[in-house]
Parts: C-alpha cells; structure tokens; sequence
C-alpha cells in the first residue's frame, strides 16, 4: 500500500484538488443559479415595435416557424401583457420600450386607455421613435424618458392613398360603381375621388385628430390650445419634445432603470419582459 501511494502519490493527489475543485465549482454555479431563480421579476418589460395593428394576421407570420414576417405589434397582445402584469403582486412597476413610428389610431387608444387603468406605476422609454399613434400610447405612462434626438410627436391623423384610376385607364379596366350607398365605396383606390367624398373623409379625421389632441391634453397635463399648436403632423427631438412638455426626461435605459429603483421599488429592479 506505501508502495503504491509512493508511486502514484502525486497523481492521487492531483485527482483529490481536481475532485475538490469541481465540487466547488459546481456548489458554487448551483448557488448562483438559485440566487437567480429566487430573485422574483418586480418589473413587467413590454416592447412596442414597428407598426401598430389591432392583431396579428396570420399572412404575417412565417408557415414554418410562426415566426412573424413583418415588423409590427398588437394591441391585443399589449392589452393581454398589460393585464397579466396587473394581477402578479410581484410586479411593482409596467415599463414599455417603445421604437415605432405609429399605426392604427384604435391600437393607440387601446394601449393608452389600458395603461391608465393600470393600479401600477407606468414608466415609458423612447428609443428612436415614439411618432404619431405610438407616441398617443405612451401617454398613458405615468413618466416618459427619451433620448435627447428621439422623434416624439407627429400629433395629427392620416387617411390619404394613391388612386390608380390612371394606370386602370392605361389597362383597358372601367370601374363601375354598384352599391346600396352613397359612401360604401369612398376610398376605393379604384373609384375617383368626388368633393362630397374628401369632405366625409376629413370630417372623419378630424374627429380621430381631435381625439389624440385631447388625450395628449389631459395626459400631459397640457391645454388644449397648446397641444393644437404644435399638432400639425411634425415630429420632434427628444429636447424640444422636453420643453413641449410631451416627455418628462432625458436619459437611457440605465437611467430609467435607476429611476425605477429608487422612486418606486427600494430595490434592484428585475424585468420580466411579457412581450419581446
């Protein structure tokens, strides 16, 4: 036996650090693993990004992975995360993560008129851009960062299209009108356009303009004259959009994860994002 440990004593020995060493290493990556684990989200993370839709449609979305193909977000899913965040006790504070130049005007309310009911703190960080419908939304954050060279605002609604009555001409097709009203048809790219027909159709921007227009005003704590003066359709820089009163800071992400640590959790903030 002293024969064999004299002879392989060093090897013996090597093998019993190496053995001790795994033990200890893997002792220690289970702790550290468990430590995360243990480590509850307190903040619901919702990224809103590319156009803004009322759902997904299934032409947008890969046949082979149901990976979408197109860059877009749902109101529906913002809605269903926003909701799940409201009934985990766990989770203090909402943040959004907005890049999206806007979309559909029902997405926009939809999201704002959620995040208002929501009984948490709503934070908001624009990256790029929080234009049109998308910046409609964020309003309904309780704070709103950005950067200083984001594009914020472009408050005002659009309903123009191209006509291709010209290029039908050129192609031999006529376009006949049958319908059991006067306005079924308004907007059809293939119908000319009458006087009667923009008429109606500004009317009805008007009303979803006036809309935005007065959420805006009572989300920002802003008069109404005010909002409409700067509510021609124009976008601007994260600093203007500061002293316009439409964002409350400036800053990057660690900023607002800084903010949300110490004005809401006495804590180091876990984000849980519900929708990526």
């Amino acid at each position: 036996m002293m024969k064999f440990i004299k002879k392989y004593g060093l090897a013996i020995l090597v093998l019993l650090l190496f053995f001790i060493f795994s033990v200890y290493f893997l002792l220690l990556t289970s702790s550290h693993k468990s430590n995360i684990e243990s480590n509850k989200c307190n903040v619901a993370g919702i990224k809103v990004r590319g156009d803004l839709v009322n759902y997904i449609p299934k032409s947008d979305l890969s046949p082979t992975n149901g990976q979408l193909n197109v860059d877009e977000t749902a109101s529906e899913d913002i809605y269903q995360a926003i909701k799940t965040a409201n009934e985990d006790p766990n989770i203090k504070v909402v943040l959004l993560d907005i890049d999206s130049r806007g979309g559909s005007g029902v997405a926009a309310k939809e999201i704002e008129s959620t995040l208002k009911s929501l009984g948490k703190p709503r934070v908001a960080f624009i990256r790029e851009y929080a234009e049109s419908g998308a910046y409609w939304l964020s309003t309904g954050a309780s704070i709103i960062f950005a950067s200083d060279i984001s594009s914020i605002g472009k408050i005002g609604v659009n309903a123009s299209y191209l006509d291709v009555i010209q290029r039908n001409i050129q192609d031999g097709y006529t376009y006949h009108s049958i319908t059991t009203g006067k306005y079924k048809d308004l907007g059809d790219p293939n119908k000319p356009i009458t006087k009667e027909d923009e008429n109606l159709l500004k009317s009805h921007i008007s009303f979803a303009y006036n809309d935005f227009i007065k959420t805006v005003s009572q989300n920002r704590n802003i008069k109404e004259d005010k909002v409409k003066s700067i509510a021609d359709g124009s976008s601007f820089y994260g600093g203007e959009a500061l002293k316009l009163g439409l964002i409350d800071r400036l800053g990057n992400m660690d900023d607002v994860t800084k903010y949300i640590e110490t004005s809401y959790l006495n804590n180091k903030a876990n984000v849980c994002w519900l929708l990526k």
